[in-house]
């Protein structure tokens, strides 16, 4: 018997170090990736001396190609889109269609292979690449959640952090009660890897979180792209609504396959087949009965039955 117990307690340590070396093996890939970036001035974004203006910023994609790295097919094709400063406008199309490629070459994840990204009218290259970091409260659909505490996460740093507005930050992506509910609230550790004192999040709350540190660094340009695809049809609508109505005087773009959570967006374009297929308000998209009404409808059929289904097993 003693020795089977020694054989299990064998294969377990087995097992937890063989868990531990990978981890470690897959943070390092990217600490890789990371010191190649850093080691290449080829790599890095262009910066230039000017100051982002201030006040609501509009932005221009004049005569944009881009295609990825190693691929031969543009995603991006001779692509023209001006969003006017202060504007709510939708990103929406099919899988594939570009949209978060879009948004990327607008953050400067990547560079476009030919044409002009315009913010005011001046090109973005021309701006000061820590002035361009400003200005961007991105929500990507991957979140990185570092394992430090709530208010840290929220705030992006360990100093002189507003606790005020991370309470309303968390309050406005729907975060708050579930914070309050938490033994030791905004001080809570997350990521169990790490310490196992610390807490995990859901996909849903680590997306609301994120949410949350856009909220927080309230700069001119909100960049929603699918961060609440966890969340269901009506939790979504509620933050995009609750997000529009503290986003007066900033630029916001919203991308999401779930049409109805754009709605009250000034513009939305539609992209199919690398450009802009479409673009309108809501009511002018239905009535045009196009791509986007087609989607429309067989969005909100389905979403009508899911609501009838929810009804009879209630």
């Amino acid at each position: 018997m003693s020795i089977g117990l020694s054989y299990q307690l064998i294969m377990t340590i087995e097992l937890a170090v063989g868990d531990f070396a990978f981890y470690i093996a897959y943070q390092m890939s990217f600490m890789a990736d990371y010191y190649e970036f850093m080691e290449n001035p080829e790599l890095l974004p262009p910066s230039g001396d000017r100051l982002m203006p201030e006040g609501p910023l509009s932005i221009e994609f004049k005569n944009l190609y881009f295609r990825y790295p190693g691929c031969e097919n543009y995603v991006l094709e001779n692509l023209n889109m001006k969003i006017e400063a202060g504007e709510t406008v939708a990103l929406v199309g099919d899988n594939g269609a570009g949209k978060s490629s879009l948004i990327k070459l607008l953050v400067g994840l990547y560079r476009p292979n030919s044409g002009e990204i315009l913010i005011n009218g001046i090109k973005l290259d021309d701006f000061n690449i820590r002035e361009r970091k400003k200005i961007f409260n991105p929500v990507f659909q991957s979140v990185l959640l570092w394992p430090v505490t709530l208010k840290e996460n929220v705030a992006g740093t360990e100093q002189n952090i507003d606790i005020a507005r991370v309470w309303d930050s968390l309050e406005k992506c729907g975060l708050k009660e579930r914070v309050e509910a938490m033994p030791h609230g905004l001080d809570t550790l997350l990521d169990r890897a790490i310490d196992p004192e610390a807490i995990d999040l859901s996909g849903g709350e680590s997306q609301k979180l994120a949410i949350a540190r856009a909220v927080y660094k309230d700069g001119p340009v909100t960049i929603l792209d699918e961060p609440t695809a966890a969340l269901d049809a009506l939790a979504e609508a509620e933050i995009y609504e609750n997000l529009h109505s503290i986003s007066v005087a900033k630029t916001s773009i919203y991308i999401s396959h779930r049409l109805s959570s754009t709605k009250f967006c000034d513009r939305i374009f539609l992209l199919a087949d690398r450009a802009v297929a479409e673009f309108g308000s809501h009511a002018e998209l239905m009535a045009l009965g196009g791509r986007y009404h087609e989607i429309f409808l067989t969005q909100g059929k389905y979403y009508q039955e899911e609501q009838e289904a929810r009804n009879a097993n209630a």
